[in-house]
């Protein structure tokens, strides 16, 4: 009898986790709100002023994919996470499509009623 109790009781723990949505969603805040103080806004600001920094220094102004303003975009957050976290950081190259605009685009909007 103790394990049938066992089992219903996990199967009531199984079952209200699985239907408590009021519940997961809050997990889910708190863990920002965990976070969130530990950002601050100085510091956000001045990586973004090194990422422009990063596009202003290059001849077109970008840090576009396959430009020297991306690779350098790599470079900057691979040695600040290295040097600012235990983080183990890797690079892994892959294949990217080339797309490309056939002629202009075109708005076209339509409003119903």
């Amino acid at each position: 009898m103790l394990f049938i109790g066992i089992i219903f009781g996990i199967i009531g723990l199984i079952s209200g986790m699985s239907v408590n949505k009021d519940r997961i969603e809050l997990s889910k805040q708190s863990a920002n709100e965990q976070f969130a103080p530990s950002m601050k806004i100085d510091e956000v600001m001045n990586h973004l002023n090194e990422l422009q920094k990063i596009a202003m220094a290059t001849t077109g102004k970008n840090r576009a994919v396959g430009t020297i303003g991306f690779n350098n975009t790599l470079d900057y957050i691979e040695n600040s996470l290295t040097a600012n976290t235990n983080f183990k950081v890797s690079r892994r190259y892959f294949k990217r499509g080339t797309f490309s605009l056939q002629r202009n685009p075109t708005l076209i909007s339509t409003i119903n009623g």
